[in-house]
Parts: structure tokens; C-alpha cells; sequence
């Protein structure tokens, strides 16, 4: 890649080499999200309480359409059926099996007291209706959940991360 000059609108030039042209179908973002295993590993050690482990994902979008608005991003309540192996929607959502959707909700910090905001990704593989079937991680989020259908998700990919706080790696 080259980088265009400040008024150009600093994006990124592609550039090619005898190979095949880029085209500029492929686009991503990350979310970033409080682990889990946040809660437990601050009460373990001492040690810990620097340490903040987040899931990061990031999401690999084919052909996204960057003039999309909130508006065109389907959100629906929906109420969990055993963890997140299943959810219905509270009113009907065009989606097809392979489809990633975004479950938001708010989970309390062992640790704190606080509430703090959760976001994972699955992946739809079945449904009818208002029920969706899916695959991912547990849902830990809670009770109160927004589907969030995000349009052209080719896949995600999700790891968690541990940033370490203390002052020794600070410097």
C-alpha cells in the first residue's frame, strides 16, 4: 500500500505488483469486550488485579456498503433459550443460516458491582419465525439481550487479550 498525501483523505492506495488488481471488496472491524474470565481471575491473586482480559473480535465484511446508517441495521429484543443455543426475536427479521449477528446485553462485575456493557458474536445456523438457532461462545450477558443484525458479515474471529496494567509495563 501507499499512503495518499493529507488531501487525498488519508486512505490507503492500493498498488499492484504483476499480481491481481485489489478491488476493495473485503473491509473489517474489531469489537472489544470485557472477558468472562474478567471476574474470576480478579478475585484469584493479588497479582491479577492489574490485568484486564477483553475479547476482541474481529469481524470481515464482503462488499459493505459504508453508507449504511443506524436505521438500516435490524435490531430486535430477544430472549435467550438455554445460554445462547437459541433466541427468539420479539418481531420478524430477514436473516439466513450462516448469517453472523451481534447479541448485546449488560453483565454485573463480580468484582465491582458495576454493570458493564458485553457484546458477543454468533453464528445462525437454523431457525423459523422468531426462533434463531445459534453457534458461539455462552451467553454471559444477562437476561436483557438486543440481536443486532449487521448485514454483509462474512465471518468473525475472536481471541481474548490480556493488557497489563501494572507499572513495571507501563514505562
Amino acid at each position: 500500500f501507499e499512503l495518499p498525501e493529507p488531501d487525498d483523505g488519508f486512505r490507503p492506495v492500493a498498488v499492484s505488483y504483476g499480481g491481481q488488481d485489489y478491488q476493495g471488496d473485503y473491509s473489517w472491524m474489531f469489537t472489544v469486550s470485557p472477558s468472562p474470565t474478567e471476574d474470576a481471575a480478579a478475585n484469584v491473586t493479588e497479582g491479577w488485579k492489574n490485568r484486564h482480559r477483553l475479547n476482541v473480535s474481529v469481524v470481515v465484511f464482503y462488499k459493505r456498503d459504508f453508507g449504511l446508517t443506524a436505521a438500516d441495521v435490524a435490531t430486535r429484543t430477544a430472549t435467550l433459550l438455554g445460554g445462547a443455543a437459541g433466541i427468539t426475536i420479539d418481531s420478524a427479521a430477514e436473516f439466513e443460516t450462516g448469517q453472523w449477528i451481534l447479541l448485546v446485553g449488560q453483565r454485573q462485575n463480580a468484582a465491582t458491582g458495576a454493570n458493564v456493557a458485553v457484546g458477543e458474536w454468533y453464528r445462525i445456523v437454523g431457525g423459523s419465525g422468531l426462533f434463531l438457532s445459534l453457534e458461539g461462545p455462552d451467553w454471559i450477558g444477562g437476561d436483557d439481550v438486543t440481536a443486532v443484525f449487521v448485514p454483509d458479515v462474512l465471518g468473525v474471529y475472536t481471541t481474548t487479550v490480556e493488557l497489563n496494567r501494572a507499572r513495571e509495563w507501563m514505562r
